[in-house]
């Protein structure tokens, strides 16, 4: 989306250790930072989408940090 507080979606996929892309709208990037996720504007979006896919470790790796993120800030 083009406007976003802390959406409920970026939560709960921490909340799993999924890996998130994501646009750098409201408190996504904070969420992210820290190898936490991705980010890509939404004319990168695609080509940033690939290079995920084409990496799958980093993007576990990505979803545990998020996930323990998510633990110790948004219990």
């Amino acid at each position: 989306s083009r406007h976003e507080g802390m959406p409920m979606a970026l939560l709960e996929a921490g909340a799993q250790a999924a890996p998130v892309l994501a646009t750098p709208v409201g408190a996504i990037p904070d969420v992210l930072a820290g190898g936490r996720g991705f980010l890509a504007d939404r004319d990168q979006f695609s080509d940033r989408l690939a290079q995920v896919i084409a990496d799958p470790e980093a993007a576990l790796e990505a979803g545990r940090r998020l996930h323990a993120h998510i633990l110790a800030h948004h219990g």
